[in-house]
């Protein structure tokens, strides 16, 4: 599985660690961040 930005569909996602203890992602393309991600099968 990949996991995809939402925003720009970019697979440059990484996970974030902030104060929270929810999973948070960024996306080194566009900045977007929070919990919310796209995973796809890679092909």
């Amino acid at each position: 599985m990949v996991k995809i930005c939402p925003k720009c569909r970019s697979p440059r996602i990484k996970y974030a660690l902030w104060w929270t203890t929810a999973q948070i992602y960024e996306c080194e393309d566009c900045g977007y961040r929070g919990s919310l991600i796209i995973e796809e099968e890679k092909t």
